[in-house]
């Protein structure tokens, strides 16, 4: 087994990779994968809400630095409003509208240092 520091990171020649070089001076790459390596390690979850009662979908990924999160409710992207607002990933409802909030979220995650992004599995509130 060889190991060794690493102390500088490139971009690689290849798409889908970065390069690290270690202390030795040998350069190594990393595939990314198609996705870039950004992946859900917390996907939002359905929920039944009482109409007027708060909820909180839970939206997280890895890795977690220069990845900006968004949301969309079938199809449409959220706008920041009184009632809905983001703290990291997660979406917060804090008055639940049977007319406004029923529907699919989708979270969608931008990985800026390689410009990808991807989209969770919907999750649905059901408004009782």
């Amino acid at each position: 087994m060889f190991m060794f520091d690493v102390n500088k990171r490139s971009e690689s020649i290849f798409p889908g990779s970065v390069d690290y070089t270690g202390i030795c001076g040998i350069k190594i790459g990393l595939a990314l994968g198609q996705e870039g390596g950004l992946f859900f390690s917390v996907s939002p979850a359905d929920h039944t809400v009482v109409e007027g009662s708060p909820v909180r979908l839970r939206c997280e990924t890895e890795p977690s630095v220069g990845v900006k999160h968004t949301w969309k409710l079938e199809g449409q992207t959220l706008a920041p409003s009184p009632r809905r607002h983001q703290v990291g990933g997660d979406l917060y409802i804090t008055r639940v509208n049977r007319i406004l909030d029923s529907g699919n979220f989708v979270c969608v995650a931008y990985h800026e240092p390689t410009g990808y992004s991807i989209e969770s599995s919907p999750a649905k509130i059901d408004v009782q």
